[in-house]
């Protein structure tokens, strides 16, 4: 059922970063009320894929509340344009999730949406990569400017991931380096979402049928994707949970890129 996007994903693998245009489908979607029409649009900043099927997460920083009565949770987003499905998830206990990694995640129907557009964004400069790992001068400048950075490699199941870093530390003594990716939990399809549609078809015997309608949603607690992970110059890195049994796997085609 689910589509690749080839072309966006080729992006991706060249730096692009990503962003989500939104326009509520008004007359059948529960988004749009009491609201008068309206579009948004999303950044991405966390993406992963799998075989040409991109899936792009927000940050969360989503508050949602109803003016003069309460606040109910801070959430985040995920989107593709692979299935007609998004996520929602939230958490109110950072440790819990940490340790359990689990999330609580509601899926929901992208019918109800009239569009829904993965938007490729221009790469900023590549400022590191792993092809010439002794070339520093440009990563330094970047340091020293102050810049944000984000990074993209492929994963040791061979998933292209794309994620903004927290930090890049640069030793000019050794011309060592080490990128450390900002901590998300991110719905279980980041983990691989080839193998996530398997398991929601062989949940909803028929998916395509359930996800047409506008009114789908279900949520319950899924495995929450991790995205800290801290990688050297050799592609060497270590995740949550290589922690504590100090256990490391091999990225490659890793770049590093300032944020423009």
């Amino acid at each position: 059922m689910g589509k690749a996007n080839p072309h966006l994903a080729a992006a991706i693998a060249d730096g692009a970063r990503l962003s989500v245009f939104l326009e509520p489908e008004f007359e059948k979607s529960t988004l749009a009320h009491p609201r008068p029409r309206y579009i948004e649009s999303y950044p991405l900043p966390h993406i992963c894929v799998k075989d040409g099927q991109v899936w792009g997460a927000t940050r969360r920083t989503h508050l949602t509340h109803k003016p003069g009565d309460r606040i109910d949770s801070v959430v985040s987003f995920a989107y593709t344009d692979s299935l007609p499905l998004y996520c929602l998830s939230s958490y109110n206990d950072e440790m819990a999730v940490l340790n359990k990694r689990t999330l609580l995640t509601r899926l929901l129907s992208a019918n109800q949406y009239r569009r829904l557009d993965l938007i490729a964004r221009p790469a900023g400069p590549c400022v590191w990569r792993d092809t010439q790992p002794n070339n520093l001068k440009t990563l330094n400048a970047s340091i020293q400017a102050g810049n944000g950075h984000y990074i993209t490699f492929t994963d040791h199941n061979s998933i292209m991931r794309s994620h903004p870093l927290d930090l890049a530390f640069l030793f000019p003594d050794s011309g060592a380096v080490e990128f450390r990716i900002e901590h998300a939990a991110l719905p279980e399809v980041f983990y691989d979402p080839i193998a996530f549609e398997t398991k929601l078809s062989r949940s909803i015997p028929d998916l395509e049928k359930a996800l047409a309608n506008p009114d789908f949603g279900g949520e319950s607690a899924m495995a929450a994707y991790l995205t800290f992970l801290c990688i050297d110059g050799s592609g060497s890195a270590y995740g949550v949970a290589d922690i504590v049994s100090n256990t490391r796997h091999t990225c490659t085609d890793v770049r590093v890129y300032a944020i423009p």
